[in-house]
């Protein structure tokens, strides 16, 4: 019975595989934040957004800039960190990386034969996600009958996922009287995903005679080259503005995907029959040019600031619509070299699908800003802002060999972003600095089951992930709204 535990353990550690590997951006839709200012404001600022941010954030307040020429977003540096605790028995599973955040990079220029016209072009990381998270375990106690003693079971795992979507694109803008502007920015999205889920387990009976072998390897890959625009219009006066923006779903025109599926385990007695070699298996498939599909939501988002004098408030708020559940990857069918006969199906040969598939929750997004006056030609910064999470919440792995019905992440927990820094002016240039904090916590159930270890079924393991955002940038030449 403790060697029909061992399916479990594989399938409980592709549970830790599906659940940390996409921590942060792909679940949530506020975590990247473009511009200087906007940075240090959390992104609250559709409704007061004052430097070519606005390609992002609302296209219609770029109509109340007074002929701007370049900006160059902060440049930031990053810290993330992932925690799994007692992840594996009682280890925790720690994973950090530092690097370089998202930056936006804008500019404007004018049309000879539109004078009234403003126009704007834009690049920016939209997502950048690069985690990895692996252990290597070297565990000795008795989990196979049919072996004298104690069992050595050598564990290695690591799960890796990266993405990367970047946006070109234009802008334009006009005001059609002092207090209303409208805009559209058009945008071409590039977007890269890669998963690798790997496992290798290797038991040596305690006299050396015997050696037994696991191994399961996912690798999904896929790429989209998409357009998406957003609307924006944009009311001013004197001490108060506010905006509102249509973001569309991406509009897919060019698209690739690959996948590649290798499971073989030796060695096994796991239906207790005294035969190993019927209990064997090798499945191994790669396949090319796989049917593959992106969807993202409609959004509308709103915002305003009102100016009190030292002090100036903005608040934002963006509603995101549901994506209703589809296969983002749907390779053709193919058959398991050899399965044991308890999982063939009466048909026949066991048929593996391995298919992709997405939902996204219906959420709506907000936050705050404060802008202080502190002194002649310096201000103070403080926000904080919700990204709560678009997915889900998850249920179990059924038992058995999964072949379908693969999700694209289920990391449920909610983050939120909390900034602040400083604006320094001197003549046409700004100096930007300051930092910005993101957490998200997750309770989950017991995510590994070592064979033969039925002890404390309902102990629970937190998830942390965390980021520190370091920013230190200018603009040039110093741009005035109103």
């Amino acid at each position: 019975m403790m060697k029909s535990t061992y399916l479990l353990f594989a399938l409980c550690i592709f549970l830790i595989g599906q659940s940390v590997q996409l921590l942060g951006q792909d679940a949530h839709y506020w975590t990247e934040q473009f511009g200087n200012k906007s940075m240090l404001l959390g992104g609250n600022v559709i409704g007061s957004v004052d430097d070519l941010g606005a390609t992002f954030y609302n296209p219609a307040r770029l109509a109340l800039q007074d002929d701007p020429k370049f900006l160059i977003s902060a440049k930031a540096y990053q810290l993330s960190t992932l925690r799994v605790k007692d992840g594996v028995q009682k280890a925790d599973l720690n994973e950090s990386t530092f690097g370089d955040a998202p930056t936006l990079a804008a500019g404007s220029f004018k049309v000879p034969f539109m004078p009234k016209h403003k126009f704007a072009y834009a690049f920016l990381s939209r997502q950048q996600v690069n985690y990895s998270l692996g252990t290597r375990s070297e565990l000795t106690y008795e989990y196979n009958d049919t072996w004298p003693g104690e069992e050595t079971l050598y564990v290695d795992f690591n799960v890796n996922k990266t993405i990367k979507d970047e946006w070109m694109g234009g802008s334009w803008a006009y005001a059609l009287n002092e207090r209303w502007s409208v805009g559209a920015s058009g945008f071409a999205s590039i977007l890269n995903q890669s998963r690798t889920y790997q496992l290798f387990e290797d038991g040596l009976s305690s006299d050396s005679s015997a050696v037994a072998s696991y191994e399961r390897t996912r690798i999904k890959k896929y790429s989209f080259t998409s357009a998406v625009f957003k609307l924006g219009v944009n009311y001013e006066s004197k001490n108060f503005s506010a905006g509102l923006t249509v973001t569309t779903p991406y509009l897919v025109v060019r698209k690739s995907g690959k996948v590649d599926y290798d499971e073989v385990l030796a060695g096994f007695d796991l239906d207790e029959d005294g035969d190993i070699d019927n209990d064997a298996r090798l499945i191994k498939n790669t396949t090319s040019d796989v049917d593959v599909n992106y969807k993202t939501p409609f959004s509308i988002g709103v915002g305003s600031a009102y100016d009190f004098g030292p002090v100036k408030l903005h608040v934002s708020a963006e509603w995101f619509d549901k994506v209703s559940r589809y296969a983002v990857m749907t390779p053709a069918p193919f058959y398991a070299q050899k399965v044991p006969d308890y999982l063939l199906s009466a048909s026949g040969p066991l048929e593996i699908k391995d298919r992709l598939y997405d939902e996204r929750h219906s959420v709506i997004n907000w936050g705050f800003g404060v802008e202080l006056s502190l002194v002649k030609k310096v201000k103070g910064f403080l926000s904080m802002s919700s990204d709560y999470s678009t997915l889900p919440e998850t249920g179990p792995i059924a038992d058995g060999l999964p072949t379908d019905n693969f999700t694209n992440s289920i990391f449920t927990a909610n983050i939120f972003h909390y900034g602040g820094g400083f604006m320094l002016n001197f003549d046409k240039i700004e100096l930007t600095m300051g930092t910005t904090y993101s957490r998200g916590t997750q309770t989950i159930g017991k995510i590994v089951n070592l064979p033969g270890d039925d002890t404390n079924p309902e102990v629970a393991v937190d998830v942390l992930w965390e980021r520190w955002r370091f920013l230190v940038g200018f603009s040039l030449p110093f741009y005035k709204f109103g």
